[in-house]
Parts: structure tokens; C-alpha cells; sequence
């Protein structure tokens, strides 16, 4: 790392990052990084109607910031934080973007927000990008093995929060080009911004934490790149970002931890294939897993999960789409009532259908370190499932690991499915033209030129 061999966390970080494009990028994660994109613009699109926009944009209406920065769901052009907050907000509106089981978070439905934003506003190429994002990426993913992603999380910070402000920044120096010292501290500032809780989950905070994260993020680099001063060692030092958000956290790691490596490897995204929180996934496969059934024969759902599987899950009798989407109740019943779990799960009405009420009622839920059926041993996560019938026979099944995880990902056509059926609310043959150029986007030359698509009336 040259001169900056023994320098503390903050600068080797940015020094990493001020030299990313130079040391290589493989296509393997600019891949990655492509269909990151392609999802994550897809799932913003979807939430064009939903009320949690609605409600942003009224209340940002009142000071908007006419800019170079297009918007996903239709409402006028801003000023790039401030687009990044709308962008960032859709993306994690329905909960549908992807997520890593390291980070324990949402890192596209900040960076990519953060990308388009700044790359918008400077002119970049679909390479560039595509860079930025890994750059926001890899910070992200280094923070998160020194703090201890899952220690973090049960702390009660939403990593998609703490974690995404110091990404976005990461991205956005990236894209600005600021120098190692610039990029300090960007570093520097988005750490004093980090913030997030999961108490949250549930309600329109959630997302909004996204749309926060990626705008102070651009916020950050622009304080530094007009002259705007920080700790230089804010990430590792004393009352620093790891010392607040870790507790527990050995800050003498951060002064020998290697920056990361080129290549997302094996930490690769995880694409949701329901739009809910990632730990009820498992459990709706295992409920489709047992075959269609009549809900009106059902005795009980019988739903045990690894330990701490149920931490974000805190609804257990939902009311509302939002806290649906974090109920296993719900979730397991839907997906056995309907027979599967879409947006149309979400929407209030579904959720308070009688008949899915009172479904909804008998499931059970509980934790074990070990799975009651099948191999004791598991990674990350387990879901075993056992439907009571009336009759008195038990349908049963397990799943490790839900469709899309990182480690059985959705394959491309299944996520253009995915991107065209979140795009339905548009108009005109630009849903196409998108995504072949998203599919593609490091061959894109000026990302102003990606044709964005218009929002049917009443969207």
C-alpha cells in the first residue's frame, strides 16, 4: 500500500478506493453489479404508487431542488442528495431489493441510488458506475466483518443505514475522483452521519433509512470536496464509527485488517424472489415446498426457525402491508392460502382479508439452535415447517436456504421476469430499451442517455 502501509483504517480505506479502477475489476463483479442494477432500478420502479412515496414527495415538494439527477418513479428532476433520497427510499419501499447475509443489510438500494445520482450529474459511463458501486460495495463488506455484521444487527442498527451512509460516501468520492485526503474525509463525515433503527421495520422509516443513507453519503463527498474537515481516523479511533456501532469490537483489528480484494468471491447478493424481509423467505419456500392445500382443512402451522431468526420479524398480528412484510405469521399463511406470496400480498386489503386473519392465527413460531428435522447442522438460517391437518395428517418440510440466496441465485431470465413484472406501471416500449441497456450497462457511454420510463397516469 505504498506510503500508506502503516496508516490507520480511514486512509488505507480511502487509498483503496482512489485506486480501485487501476488495480483491475473483474467482469465476474461487474456481472454482479449489472444485475444489481437491473433489480434494484426494477423494484424502485414498483413502488411508483406506493403511499411511502406518495408522502416523501409531498413533503419534499415543498423544497425541491430542480438538478441534473432523473428520477425512478416519475416525479421531476433533482439535485443529486436529494434524488438519491427518493431513488434510495423507492428501491427498499416494498422491500424487495436484494440483500448479504455479512453485511446484514441492503446495499444496492443505496449504492445504486448514490450511482445513478452523481453519475447522472457528472456524465459518467455505465463502467463507472458500475465501479462506484463495487467500490460501495467492498467498504461496506470491510466494516461489516470488523464490527461483526450479526452483532451489529442485534445492537438494533439497521446496517442498511450505518453501514450504507460510509458506502455512499465511498461511491460518491469514487465517482467525484477526490484524492486520498478528499476521500478521508468523506469517510470521515458520512461515519458521523450513520444512524438507523430496526425498531423501525414496519413502517415508512424503514426505507426512508435507505433514501438517508444514500443521500448524506453524496452529502459527505461534496462537504469534503469543498474543504470540509473530520477526524482523519474516524472509523478505528477512539468514540469512532467502530467503536460506537461495535460494541464489543476489537479496534486494534482495524489496524491490521486488509482492505478488500477485487471480486465479489463468494459474498455475492442474495435477489429477492418475495417482497418481504429476507428470514421469512425460507419459511414461505418450505410452505410452498409442502404442496398445494386447503387452508380450510388446516388445523395449525407449526414454523421453527434457527435462533434469532425471528429478530426482525417483530408482527406477529400485522395490519398493514408494511408489517406484514416483517410478520412469519402472515407470510406462512399467505403463501398457503394463495398459494404463493407477490406484491398483491401486501397490499392492506390482502393483509385483512377474514379468512387470511384467521389462518394467520394458527401458526406458531418458535427457535431452535437445532433444526427439529433433518441434518442438525445448517448455515446462516433454516425454516422446518409442519402443517397440521384437520384429518390429522402433517405435511412437512425444511429449507436452508430460500430461492435466490447468493448460494442458489435467481438465473438471468428469472431476474428479467422479475424487472419486467416491477416495471408493469410504465408506459411505452422503454421497459425494454432499459433493460437491455442495464443488462449491458458497462457498455454504456453517458448513463443521462438510460431511458428512463414514463409512469402511467394515477402511478
Amino acid at each position: 500500500m505504498s506510503e500508506m502501509q502503516n496508516a490507520g483504517l480511514t486512509h488505507r480505506l480511502a487509498e483503496f478506493i482512489v485506486g480501485f479502477a487501476a488495480s483491475g475489476v473483474t467482469d465476474e463483479s461487474l456481472r454482479e453489479a449489472e444485475r444489481a442494477f437491473i433489480d434494484t432500478i426494477g423494484v424502485a420502479i414498483a413502488a411508483s404508487g406506493d403511499e411511502t412515496m406518495t408522502r416523501l414527495l409531498e413533503a419534499l415538494d415543498t423544497h425541491a431542488s430542480v438538478g441534473p439527477a432523473r428520477s425512478l418513479i416519475g416525479s421531476p428532476s433533482r439535485q443529486p442528495a436529494q434524488m438519491a433520497l427518493v431513488n434510495g427510499t423507492a428501491s427498499h419501499a416494498l422491500d424487495f431489493d436484494d440483500v448479504t447475509e455479512e453485511i446484514q443489510g441492503h446495499p444496492s438500494t443505496v449504492l445504486v441510488p448514490v450511482a445513478l445520482a452523481v453519475g447522472e450529474e457528472i456524465g459518467a459511463g455505465g463502467r463507472d458506475v458500475l465501479e462506484a458501486y463495487l467500490v460501495g460495495y467492498h467498504t461496506e463488506f470491510l466494516l461489516a466483518s470488523i464490527l461483526d455484521g450479526p452483532k451489529h444487527y442485534a445492537l438494533g442498527w439497521h446496517a442498511t443505514a450505518t453501514l450504507g451512509v460510509i458506502g455512499a460516501a465511498a461511491a460518491s468520492a469514487y465517482l467525484y475522483k477526490l484524492g486520498v485526503e478528499q476521500t478521508v474525509m468523506a469517510l470521515a463525515i458520512s461515519g458521523t452521519m450513520a444512524a438507523g433503527s430496526r425498531r423501525n421495520f414496519g413502517t415508512m422509516t424503514k426505507p426512508l433509512h435507505a433514501g438517508l443513507a444514500a443521500s448524506h453519503g453524496i452529502e459527505a463527498a461534496q462537504l469534503a470536496r469543498a474543504g470540509f474537515t473530520a477526524s482523519e481516523v474516524m472509523l478505528e479511533a477512539q468514540y469512532g464509527f467502530l467503536g460506537l456501532f461495535g460494541l464489543g469490537t476489537d479496534l486494534a483489528r482495524a489496524d491490521t485488517i486488509s482492505v478488500p480484494i477485487h471480486g465479489l468471491g463468494e459474498h455475492k447478493l442474495s435477489v429477492k424472489k418475495y417482497p418481504a424481509c429476507f428470514n421469512t423467505h425460507r419459511t414461505i419456500d418450505a410452505v410452498l415446498d409442502c404442496g398445494p392445500l386447503d387452508a380450510g382443512d388446516v388445523e395449525r402451522i407449526e414454523v421453527t426457525v434457527q435462533t434469532a431468526g425471528l429478530e426482525p420479524l417483530i408482527h406477529h398480528r400485522p395490519t398493514t402491508g408494511l408489517e406484514a412484510k416483517f410478520s412469519l405469521e402472515y407470510t406462512a399463511a399467505a403463501a398457503l392460502f394463495d398459494g404463493g406470496v407477490s406484491l398483491e400480498s401486501f397490499e392492506n386489503a390482502a393483509v385483512n382479508r377474514p379468512d387470511l386473519q384467521a389462518l394467520l392465527r394458527k401458526v406458531s413460531v418458535t427457535e431452535s439452535p437445532t433444526p427439529p428435522t433433518g441434518s442438525p447442522g445448517w448455515h446462516a438460517g433454516y425454516s422446518c415447517v409442519s402443517v397440521v391437518m384437520r384429518d390429522g395428517n402433517v405435511v412437512s418440510s425444511r429449507r436452508d436456504q430460500p430461492r435466490g440466496h447468493a448460494s442458489a441465485p435467481l438465473t438471468d431470465a428469472e431476474l428479467h421476469e422479475k424487472f419486467v413484472d416491477c416495471v408493469q406501471y410504465t408506459t411505452g416500449d422503454k421497459q425494454e430499451q432499459l433493460l437491455a441497456a442495464l443488462d449491458n450497462l458497462r457498455a454504456v457511454s453517458d448513463i443521462r442517455e438510460l431511458p428512463f420510463p414514463t409512469m402511467r397516469e394515477g402511478v
